[in-house]
């Protein structure tokens, strides 16, 4: 059988780290760059840091995040961003007018990917503190690996009192995940 592939953890960004504050910026500047627009509106803007500390934009588009990223919106910031942009296409008062300065808690998620075969998922839940597993495919289901960026077999999110700790409780998911996962 063919390898699952790796996954990639996506955490909400502390205030007062580097990579904040220099995707801050090129933000600011990328969104100077372009005409304004009519109203406010959901936009994300997907961009790297790389070894070297320079920010690589890869996109920016005028709707929320894609995959699950408006849903660790929700949980960061209280906010539901695709609503908030319908809301303001309608002329609609909205629940945010500005960015809030920090998440109420850190939060992370990651895609688990489909690996290749038929999918055998863990008998038992999570057992990793402030964790939620959702699968998103059904037992039995075959596979043929990732078919998509945001193809998953499952999604995990994670809480905690520190980016650090999401990270750690995302990396134990993963891994009771690799090992209670079957793919025949």
């Amino acid at each position: 059988m063919k390898p699952t592939p790796p996954t990639v953890q996506r955490r909400v960004l502390a205030p007062d780290e580097a990579t904040t504050h220099t995707l801050q910026r090129m933000t600011a500047d990328v969104i100077a760059a372009l005409p304004p627009a009519p109203h406010p509106l959901a936009f994300h803007l997907e961009a790297w840091v790389g070894q070297d500390g320079i920010p690589v934009l890869c996109e920016i588009a005028s709707r929320a995040g894609g995959s699950l990223i408006g849903d660790q919106y929700i949980r960061a910031f209280g906010v539901h961003l695709a609503r908030e942009g319908l809301r303001a296409q309608c002329g609609l008062p909205l629940t945010l007018t500005t960015q809030p300065a920090a998440p109420s808690r850190p939060v992370g998620h990651v895609l688990l990917p489909p690996g290749h075969g038929v999918f055998v998922p863990p008998a038992d839940p999570c057992p990793v503190p402030d964790t939620e597993l959702t699968l998103m495919r059904k037992a039995g289901t075959h596979c043929q690996g990732v078919e998509s960026a945001a193809d998953a077999a499952a999604s995990v999110f994670a809480e905690a009192d520190t980016t650090d700790a999401v990270e750690s409780r995302l990396a134990d998911a993963m891994e009771w995940w690799n090992r209670h996962t079957r793919w025949e």
